[in-house]
């Protein structure tokens, strides 16, 4: 299938996410044979919708996104909101969130101890990526889950992000076709 001939292709774990409520859950994985038995990112079961979920935001627009961000319970810090912010712009920009570990430039924002969020990828540049998340879309334009990818090399070129970003945008707008789900109009086609 394509989850797994993804995971192949791009020799990374592959993980599908489904939103329940305040948590996102992995559903499904696959991983390419150089990863098999290896506990990455997204190996257990169950975390905090944010900040790693904010691609099941994608769906809004901006101001929408804050809105929802504002009814959350308890309040989130200004730093997880800006974490949010810079994720889904990023996300409408290039169709694709990107997490990198050990970032300091300043196309980067900082997350938490573990992970920076860029906001945008030159192709010269090196990055050491952690993971990477598309939405699929249902028929009602909701993301109904994400795909999410990790286990990349030590340090990728932007160019390697961005065809690799791309690559899994593809993946996800073939499944958003097949189960005849519906992308908003300004998400970023393929």
């Amino acid at each position: 299938g394509g989850f797994e001939a993804l995971a192949d292709e791009l020799d990374v774990i592959a993980a599908a996410i489904a939103r329940e409520g305040s948590e996102i859950v992995v559903q499904e994985r696959a991983s390419s044979v150089n990863h098999l038995g290896s506990h990455r990112i997204h190996a257990r079961g169950r975390y905090p919708l944010l900040p790693w979920g904010a691609a099941f935001l994608m769906n809004t627009a901006a101001a929408e996104a804050e809105e929802k961000l504002n009814k959350i319970v308890p309040p989130l810090s200004e730093t997880l909101r800006r974490d949010v912010r810079t994720q889904l712009a990023c996300g409408r920009k290039y169709g694709f969130i990107v997490a990198v570990s050990g970032e300091t430039e300043p196309s980067t924002v900082r997350n938490d101890e573990n992970f920076d969020y860029l906001t945008d990828i030159a192709p010269e540049k090196s990055y050491k990526v952690a993971f990477m998340v598309v939405p699929i879309f249902g028929a009602a334009g909701e993301v109904a889950l994400c795909i999410s990818i990790n286990g990349f090399p030590d340090s990728m070129t932007g160019q390697a992000v961005l065809d690799a970003g791309k690559r899994l945008l593809q993946t996800c707008t073939h499944v958003t076709t097949f189960i005849r789900g519906r992308q908003p109009a300004a998400f970023p086609q393929v």
